[in-house]
């Protein structure tokens, strides 16, 4: 029997997690004094739960170390012990110690072949990597466990690494070789399997579609982080990285027409697409679409779509759409629509629209229409509509129509309409109408009509209507309508209805409130004037609608006049008022002569009122006249004015002023 040499090497670790974080980048402390650098390096090792790889022909491992390090990086801590003369590569569980410059010698072929088994059983292991620590070219074991590696290389010693998931890795190198039939025994993890960290990419479309199962084997077996200046691809896992690409972080990437890498730190050209494991810094352009699985710093641009599971420091220019999964601090643009789980200092602009969860400081402008579930010192300006849940010192701009349930700060100003639940220190304006529950510290002003169930401290200007339930240190101005059921403050209108109002008046045509001034009247007044009246309002400003006939043998007169008037309250019995109305006379038989001929008098009275019971009231007072009429005016001659006596007449070719006392007595009820 020929000889053979086994080669069994098993490898006992304390730590069994997976070397997500590369351990040269782990930071350890340590301090020896005159130790040989073969302790010391086992010293390290041991602190930070890797192995160290070396030519011990390379290295004097005899060499006494001084040296001290507190909280320093591994590769800080090795550069201090052994210089610039060496580099250091992480792979698996070993940190490989290499020199800078190796010499170089004719190009050769070296041959790893073998079988890969168990320790526990001597199993047959498959789908075990076997893969060189430089190039990183590749194989796999076979379903008997077999593998074959050629490599040819320039360097004198070559070393690969064999891994498989949930087993302690080995490395051989080309140094140690006495066979080339190498049987390789590993050790399964204790216990429980090695944890393994999971990328956001994992198992979405983006992945699936091209990983093969040798390609899944070599992600899941190899712990594996690098860097490289440049990849030539044509499709993910067809170029200079292989099997690897997932593994490694480019610096400039050049895919034909797809790309796949671990990250990018530079800039990356796709045909049609780039896919990144994680992390983008730079600059990503694509024919078709950038796929990004962690954060992204720089900006990306793309003829259809930029999509991206982490945070975007940065700018995404998208032909159709960009999303990312978590924060923008930066812009999107695309020609159809953008989201974003949340807006920090960002703006969105979308052709249709924008969507995402929160916004900080940012901006959303969508063709059509932007949503949000909370704005915070950000706006939103869309073409149709705006939809956010609440609004703190934010703004909603919107062609037709903004929603919300509530504002705090915030302003809502809509073609069309605006609706929110609770208005806090806020400010809806609006082409039509706005809608509200609550109104605090706030103000609706809109083309047509507002409506609110509660003010408080807040106000309702509406083109024709304002409806509101309760107003408290609040007001209402429109041209035609104010309705409310309580209010403390004051409705300016045409007319204006109220079930009761405090603190407050309403100003208008006809103000009715339901618990306030109501008062009919049948008066008399001097020159046998006789009239009915009604008053409705509020005591300190009501209206007053009246009717008086004026008897006369031939042609009695009537008239029919508006008013205004305030009442102040002396005690339970007395009172005093103070009246101003105009009324039109007409002869009582022709109210076409209300029309065709002027003649319009004006009244001024003082009244002093006693209540003789709890709803009858006598009222008596001194009157002002004041008739304006045409100088042809039939009206004007009859006894009833011209008779009286003048305190002023002024006339002019067309009209007369003439001024009369006079007096009133009445009866209110």
């Amino acid at each position: 029997m020929a000889a053979k040499y086994y080669l069994v090497l098993l490898f006992f670790l304390v730590l069994t997690t997976g070397f997500s974080q590369n351990p040269l980048d782990k930071r350890l402390s340590i301090k020896v004094e005159n130790e040989t650098t073969g302790v010391v390096l086992e010293k390290i090792q041991i602190l930070g739960g890797f192995y160290f790889s070396y030519n011990s022909k390379l290295i004097d491992v005899n060499k006494l170390v001084t040296y001290t390090a507190y909280n320093e990086q591994v590769i800080d801590l090795l550069n201090g012990i052994f210089g610039k003369k060496y580099e250091y590569k992480h792979r698996g569980s070993y940190i490989i110690i290499q020199e800078a410059k190796p010499v170089l010698v004719k190009k050769k072929e070296v041959v790893f072949k073998g079988k890969v088994s168990s320790s526990v059983d001597s199993s047959q292991l498959q789908n075990v990597t076997i893969y060189e620590i430089d190039e990183l070219k590749s194989t796999s074991t076979d379903e008997n466990g077999d593998f074959d590696l050629v490599i040819s290389t320039e360097k004198v010693e070559s070393k690969v690494l064999i891994v498989k998931e949930n087993y302690y890795d080995t490395i051989i190198s080309s140094a140690d070789l006495a066979d080339t039939n190498l049987k390789i025994f590993l050790r399964p993890l204790i216990d429980s399997i090695k944890s393994k960290f999971t990328y956001k990419l994992d198992s979405t479309f983006w992945t699936k579609t091209f990983d093969t199962k040798k390609v899944k084997d070599v992600m899941d077996n190899v712990s594996l982080t690098e860097f490289k200046d440049f990849q030539l691809s044509l499709l993910p896992y067809i170029g200079t990285n292989g099997k690897f690409s997932g593994k490694i972080t480019n610096k400039f990437s050049l895919n034909l027409l797809g790309g796949y890498a671990y990250g990018l730190n530079g800039l990356e050209i796709g045909g049609i697409f780039n896919i990144l494991k994680d992390t983008m810094r730079g600059a990503q352009i694509a024919g078709v679409g950038n796929v990004v699985g962690g954060k992204t710093t720089g900006a990306q641009f793309a003829g259809v779509f930029n999509v991206n599971y982490g945070d975007v420091i940065g700018a995404q220019f998208g032909g159709v759409f960009n999303t990312t999964a978590q924060t923008l601090k930066g812009v999107q643009a695309a020609g159809v629509f953008n989201t974003a789980n949340n807006i920090e200092d960002g703006t969105q602009i979308g052709g249709v629209f924008n969507r995402t969860k929160d916004i900080k400081n940012g901006v959303q402008i969508g063709g059509v229409f932007n949503k949000s579930q909370s704005i915070e010192n950000g706006t939103q300006i869309g073409g149709v509509f705006n939809k956010a849940k609440d609004i703190k010192n934010g703004v909603q701009i919107g062609g037709v129509f903004n929603k919300s349930q509530s504002i705090d700060n915030g302003t809502q100003i809509g073609g069309v309409f605006n609706k929110a639940k609770n208005i806090y220190n806020g400010l809806q304006v609006s082409g039509v109408f706005n809608t509200s529950k609550n109104l605090t510290y706030g103000l609706q002003i809109s083309g047509i009509y507002n409506i609110s169930k509660d003010i408080k401290i807040g106000g309702q200007i509406g083109g024709l209507f304002n409806f509101s339930k309760n107003i408290e240190d609040g007001f209402q101005v429109s041209s035609l309508l104010n309705c409310a059921k309580s209010v403390t403050g004051f409705q300016i209108g045409l007319i204006n209805l109220s079930d009761s109002i405090s603190r407050g008046i309403p100003i208008g045509f006809l103000s009715f409130v339901k618990s306030g001034f109501h008062k009919t009247e049948l008066s008399y007044q001097d020159y046998l004037s006789a009239g009915i009246s009604f008053r409705t309002g509020v005591h300190a400003f009501y209206n007053i609608f009246a009717f008086n006939y004026y008897y006369q043998d031939n042609n009695p007169l009537a008239s029919f006049g508006y008013g205004i008037g305030t009442q102040f309250n002396i005690n339970e019995r007395f009172f005093t008022n103070l009246e101003l109305s105009s009324h039109s006379l007409f002869v009582a038989n022709d109210l076409q002569s209300a029309f065709n001929e002027l003649n319009v008098l004006t009244k001024l009275n003082l009244n002093l009122g006693f209540n003789v019971g709890k709803h009858l009231s006598l009222v008596a007072g001194p009157e002002l006249n004041i008739l304006i009429s045409d100088n042809s005016s039939s009206i004007s001659k009859l006894d009833n004015f011209s008779k009286r006596n003048s305190i002023y007449r002024v006339s002019n070719n067309q009209t007369e002023l003439n001024m009369t006392l006079g007096y009133r007595v009445a009866l209110r009820f």
